[in-house]
């Protein structure tokens, strides 16, 4: 599945964004799984991102535990 192998400890910052003021900042990636680590998801209402309450990814992930790799397509957004 992966052409590489999963770094479960690496930790990594994207160096753009956006710069509106509702924009969500750079993604980041963390080691960690469950409270306290959650992905979470951008509130484009509020500008403000939402980390304390897990929302799940297609694989049904709520973490970015191994995922510093990306180019996955479009950010999703929860409005």
């Amino acid at each position: 599945m992966y052409t590489c192998p999963v770094d479960t400890e690496m930790k990594t910052t994207a160096v753009d964004s956006g710069k509106g003021a509702r924009d969500p900042p750079p993604f980041t990636c963390r080691p960690g799984s469950g409270i306290g680590y959650y992905s979470g998801y951008w509130a484009t209402s509020t500008g403000s991102e939402i980390t304390d309450t897990p929302y799940a990814s297609v694989t049904g992930r709520t973490d970015v535990e191994g995922c510093c790799w990306w180019g996955r397509g479009a950010l999703l957004t929860r409005n």
